[in-house]
């Protein structure tokens, strides 16, 4: 089985960086996701909006995306 997806180029360059970067974005929620389970089984004091806030951008930055 096989899927294609058409862009046109350069109109829709947005929507075509979102599909070739999604699972880097899955990724970085799945990271998310795990710090704050583990926080939640683990931690001893609950993190704060700004901390949850920069782990998200480190993630993001980490794998060269932009948060537009």
């Amino acid at each position: 089985m096989r899927a294609t997806i058409t862009f046109n180029l350069p109109n829709e360059a947005d929507e075509h960086q979102a599909a070739i970067d999604g699972s880097k974005w899955k990724s970085v929620v799945r990271e998310i996701d795990n710090e704050l389970r583990n926080n939640i089984k683990h931690g001893s004091k609950a993190l704060t909006p700004q901390e949850i806030r920069d782990s998200l951008h480190e993630h993001i930055n980490g794998r060269g995306l932009l948060l537009e």
